[in-house]
C-alpha cells in the first residue's frame, strides 16, 4: 500500500524526480504520465492507496517534475466499481489540472454473465466519457488470440464480438458517432453539433464530389 513512500525511502526523493527530468530531457515532446492500479478498480475501495498516490503526485508537482498526466489502470475482476465511485475518483484527482487516462482496461467475469459484462462496459465507458478530465481510454488488448487474459478480450478466437465488444461498438460507432447531412446556406456554410474527433466530409456541387478531413477539438476545427 505504501509503495511510493517505500521507493522514496530506499532511493531518495531526488532520484525519483531525476527519472522524470532525464526522460524529459531525452525527448521534450513526450508527455510523461504516472500510472497505477487499484485507483478505480476493485470497487475503488483502497483508500490508503489512493491517498498515497495523491500524495506522490503532489510531491512531483511541487518539485516541478514534468508530469503530463495521470493514469488509472483498469483491470477489473470480481468486485466491479459503481459509476458513481468511478466519477468521484476522477473528480478527486482532477484537482491537479492534468489529463487523466484509463489504462490497461479489461474485465474478468465468469462465463454466463454476458448481461453484466455488457452493462459494466457500457456504464464504465459512459461515466468516463462524461468527465471533461478524461483524456483517453486504453483497452489492454482486443482479440483473444493475443491477450494476456483471453476471456477478457473484446473479440473471441473466431473474431466474434463478446458482450463487452458489443458495448464498445454500440457506443463508439453508434451512440457517439456523428453522422450528419445538410445543405449549405448562401454563405457556403453548414452547421451541426458533433462529438470531438476526426471527421471526413463530402461536398457535392454540380454533380462533383469533393472530400476533406478535419478534426473537431475543444479549441475548434483543424482542417487537414
Amino acid at each position: 500500500m505504501w509503495y511510493y513512500k517505500n521507493i522514496c525511502d530506499v532511493i531518495g526523493q531526488d532520484e525519483v524526480l531525476r527519472w522524470y527530468q532525464t526522460a524529459h530531457e531525452i525527448d521534450p515532446d513526450v508527455r510523461l504520465f504516472i500510472n497505477d492500479y487499484d485507483i478505480v478498480s476493485d470497487g475503488a475501495n483502497f483508500e490508503g492507496h489512493k491517498d498515497d498516490y495523491e500524495a506522490f503526485i503532489s510531491m512531483l508537482i511541487q518539485h516541478n517534475a514534468p508530469l503530463g498526466g495521470i493514469g488509472f489502470q483498469g483491470h477489473f475482476e470480481g468486485i466491479l466499481t459503481t459509476p458513481e465511485k468511478v466519477y468521484a475518483v476522477i473528480d478527486r484527482f482532477s484537482k491537479f489540472g492534468l489529463p487523466i487516462l484509463i489504462t490497461e482496461f479489461d474485465i474478468e467475469l465468469s462465463n454466463g454473465h454476458d448481461d453484466e459484462l455488457y452493462r459494466f462496459m457500457h456504464d464504465f465507458l459512459t461515466i468516463c466519457f462524461s468527465h471533461p478530465n478524461i483524456d483517453g481510454f486504453l483497452n489492454w488488448g482486443f482479440w483473444a488470440g493475443r491477450h494476456w487474459r483471453p476471456n477478457t478480450a473484446l473479440y473471441d478466437m473466431e473474431w466474434n464480438p463478446r458482450a463487452n465488444g458489443r458495448a464498445w461498438k454500440d457506443l463508439i460507432y453508434n451512440e457517439w458517432w456523428t453522422r450528419e447531412a445538410g445543405k449549405t446556406d448562401q454563405n457556403g456554410q453548414v452547421n451541426f453539433k458533433g462529438f470531438l474527433g476526426d471527421y471526413k466530409i463530402t461536398f457535392t456541387q454540380d454533380g462533383k464530389k469533393t472530400e476533406r478531413t478535419f478534426r473537431l477539438g475543444k479549441e475548434g476545427i483543424t482542417w487537414f
